[in-house]
């Protein structure tokens, strides 16, 4: 499992890494192949067809959780029947609505009605054809990439996104150093993303052939059990946006545009570490539902735990680092051009420390469809937050967004997301919950001194020599105080072993696993990585995949091979995670626990 998360984690922080790239690389070429006013219209056409997306209505997260569950308990009805339904609902949606751009963008006034002026009605209408095209047919296709999540490989759903962005990129900068026209340029996110689905249909029919999306198991009753889950992430989605959106309106209200900018770059630093939040999480979604679908509570409890620990080192230690190099790092980044508000700063980064307990929790709910209670927590916590915001920021101006956005969701989301996931994971709540605030300010406040004195010390210094220094610094004391303050000894063992036998087992492809060895899951974890067998739904391991040799020359007992697996990611469980009885599905077929798919 760690393997899996470490490769999805480092997928997903590429994806994050090449957003911000493409935006360095592509703003200086748009704006020296056009000129600034055709940037801004390309933009607002972009925007504008942008709203197609709320057609998805969160459609798309629920039947890729709904399917990984399926996939854990190796149901390949159910899952087809929910990739069919679904995939079948968005192609019909997709087409129908292209045929309606079609028709509307040559016949409707676009050009006056989005005070397009600097382009010709014709380019208008193609730029909205081809980016309304992109964004109705990537809720399909988010589902074809969406068959490698739900069989364990995040990594790899991520990477054929990173892929595309990579080719959309590099055929963006193409054309605007050829100085080549918006109507054309408009294709690319169209043309990359087909390309990359297509070969995302390759892959799944050449691994997995009885995933492959289509038409021919969907029904209607599918749809509607994904309904409310759906319609509950559209909200979720809704309350995220109307918390960004909001704050930007109460930061101009304080005063106008030198005010939004200010708050805007400032919010940017905690959006950073909130993203590296969310990557980290996302990781374990996949894991969630496998655990979930399989009634493993004592699997989701180290989920739980492993979310909270990389919480603690990643947000905190980068939190600690920009509360400390934000107001520097603003000014190099601007130009000198916008003054950092130092304590607006921190206080936004508070913010995003203080969420880690219930962003936990809010995986645990929302990775396996959970989120009835999480969705109207989350809902009152923002409302609270912006009402908080509007009283305070007359007496506190800009702070005041981010210190009303603390108290709704200290109201809202603190003790009661909290609360419900130690009643899921069987956890007593108030130790836990005592526990985890408490090594939350255990960490924080040496992190946050350690990087303060080390500014003092470095003064000095050259930013590009002090900043990677303070960052180094702030993510050692948070590991380090994670490592001593948050896992148990029982824990800190077990992972030194896990790392002494990635050490070993990284140097011989031939292992055996040793009898009561608490390892086992994970040697046969690091084995499915580097294996190049095919085996098909349903057949059976071939003789001694089940054992392991190592070189420390362990043996013992057949380990079991759990029946969810993919490419560099396969699903193993160690005796205690792993059911030995068979196991039915809806058709009536018995599919033994020692089955497994691989691709």
């Amino acid at each position: 499992m760690l393997m899996r998360v470490y490769k999805a984690v480092r997928a997903l922080l590429f994806g994050q890494f090449i957003a911000r790239l493409s935006s360095f690389i592509l703003v200086p070429l748009f704006l020296k192949s056009w000129s600034a006013e055709t940037y801004g219209e390309y933009l607002t056409i972009f925007a504008s067809t942008s709203y197609l997306a709320t057609i998805e209505a969160g459609f798309v997260q629920a039947a890729i959780n709904e399917m990984t569950a399926a996939y854990a308990r190796c149901d390949v009805p159910r899952f087809r029947g929910v990739l069919h339904s679904t995939f079948t609902l968005y192609s019909g949606i997709a087409a129908v609505g292209t045929t309606a751009l079609l028709v509307a963008a040559f016949r409707l006034p676009f050009r006056p009605w989005l005070h397009l002026r600097s382009i010709s009605d014709a380019t208008a209408a193609i730029t909205v054809c081809s980016l309304g095209i992109y964004v109705l047919w990537n809720m399909p296709f988010r589902l074809v990439f969406g068959v490698f999540q739900s069989t364990g490989d995040l990594a790899r759903t991520q990477w054929l996104t990173n892929i595309q962005q990579i080719l959309a990129l590099i055929a963006s900068a193409a054309l605007l150093l050829n100085h080549r026209g918006l109507a054309l340029l408009s294709f690319v996110p169209a043309a990359t993303l087909m390309a990359v689905a297509a070969a995302s249909f390759l892959l799944i029919r050449s691994g997995l052939p009885e995933l492959v999306p289509g038409f021919g198991g969907a029904q209607w009753g599918t749809v509607g059990e994904l309904t409310s889950s759906s319609v509950l992430f559209f909200l979720l989605t809704l309350a995220n946006l109307a918390v960004f959106q909001g704050s930007v309106m109460l930061s101009a209200a304080v005063g106008a545009g030198v005010a939004v900018a200010v708050f805007s770059v400032s919010r940017t630093l905690s959006i950073l570490v909130r993203s590296c939040t969310d990557a980290f999480n996302n990781a374990f979604w996949p894991e969630i539902a496998r655990f979930d679908a399989q009634g493993n509570q004592a699997g989701l409890r180290r989920i739980h735990r492993m979310i909270l620990a990389g919480s603690f080192v990643f947000t905190i230690g980068l939190a600690a680092f920009l509360g400390t190099e934000g107001k520097p790092f603003v000014t190099v980044w601007t130009g000198g051009r916008i003054a950092a508000d130092v304590v607006l700063i921190r206080l936004l980064l508070i913010m995003s420390v203080l969420q880690i307990p219930w962003l936990a929790g809010y995986s645990l709910a929302a990775a396996c469809n959970r989120h009835k209670n999480l969705v109207r927590y989350y809902v009152i916590a923002s409302a609270v937050g912006l009402a908080s915001a509007m009283i305070l920021v007359r007496w506190l101006g800009l702070r005041a967004v981010p210190i009303g956005l603390i108290i709704g969701e200290a109201l809202g989301c603190y003790h009661f997301i909290v609360r419900d996931a130690c009643q899921r994971l069987g956890e007593e709540y108030a130790p836990f919950a005592a526990r985890v605030w408490i090594t939350l300010a255990v960490i924080s406040l040496p992190a946050y001194l350690i990087t303060q004195s080390i500014e003092s010390f470095a003064a000095n210094m050259s930013l590009v020599l002090r900043m990677p220094l303070i960052l180094l610094v702030s993510l050692t004391s948070t590991s380090l105080s994670t490592w001593l303050v948050w896992l148990t000894p029982t824990e800190r063992g077990q992972l030194k072993q896990r790392l002494r036998l990635n050490r070993i087992f990284s140097e011989s492809t031939d292992y055996q696993a040793g009898a009561g060895a608490e390892c086992a899951w994970w040697t046969l974890l690091i084995e499915a990585t580097r294996s190049r067998n095919r085996t098909r739904i349903g057949e059976a391991v071939a003789p001694g995949q089940g054992r392991l040799t190592s070189p420390s020359g362990l043996r013992g007992a057949d380990v079991k091979v759990a029946h969810g697996a993919s490419n560099g990611g396969n699903y193993y469980e160690s005796p205690d995670d792993l059911s030995h009885q068979e196991q039915s599905n809806p058709d009536g077929a018995n599919i033994s626990h020692k089955k497994m798919v691989r691709y």
